[in-house]
C-alpha cells in the first residue's frame, strides 16, 4: 500500500498559503507567523529562545521583534534577573490576530472535507488524532525514539 502521509505536510503547506494570502494586509510571512505562534506558547521568552526555536540567525529575529512590537502584537520586558534581558510577551492584539488566522484555517479544512461522507472523515479523523499525538509525543521526547 503506497504511504500517503506526506500529502499531510503538502495539505498544510496549502492551508498556510491560503491563510497567508487571505490575511495578506497583516503583512506577515510563514516565518513570523510561525514566531507569533512561538510567542505565544512561549510567554517570557527572549530573543535568543526565539532564535533557537526558530532555526534563525539573530538579526532575522531582531527584525521580527521590532516589527511586532510596532504592530502592537508583542511587549518587551526588562528581565528582573537579568536587566540586559528583553523577554517577549504577547498582547490580546496577538490573541485577536490568532483568531482570525485558525478562523481562515477553518474555512480552508471546512471547504476540503465538505464532499467527504461523514463516516469516512469521523474514521480520518480518528486515526488522524492518533498520529497528532505520537508526533507531540515525540516531538516532547526530543525525537528519540525515531531513527532507532
Amino acid at each position: 500500500m503506497k504511504n500517503n502521509l506526506r500529502n499531510i505536510t503538502k495539505i498544510s503547506r496549502v492551508a498556510e498559503m491560503y491563510t497567508t494570502y487571505r490575511l495578506k494586509d497583516s503583512a506577515f510571512n510563514n516565518t513570523e507567523i510561525t514566531a507569533l505562534h512561538v510567542i505565544r506558547h512561549n510567554k517570557g521568552i527572549n530573543a535568543e529562545g526565539l532564535k533557537n526555536k526558530l532555526f534563525i540567525d539573530k538579526s532575522a529575529v531582531a527584525r521580527m521583534i521590532e516589527k511586532f512590537e510596532t504592530s502592537g502584537l508583542i511587549l518587551r520586558k526588562t528581565d528582573e534577573n537579568d536587566k540586559r534581558n528583553k523577554l517577549i510577551f504577547p498582547t490580546e492584539k496577538l490573541g485577536n490576530y490568532k483568531l482570525s488566522m485558525v478562523d481562515e484555517e477553518q474555512e480552508f479544512y471546512d471547504y476540503l472535507i465538505k464532499d467527504v461522507p461523514e463516516k469516512d472523515f469521523e474514521v480520518f479523523s480518528a486515526v488522524l488524532e492518533m498520529i497528532y499525538i505520537k508526533s507531540k509525543a515525540e516531538r516532547k521526547n526530543k525525537f528519540k525514539g525515531i531513527g532507532q
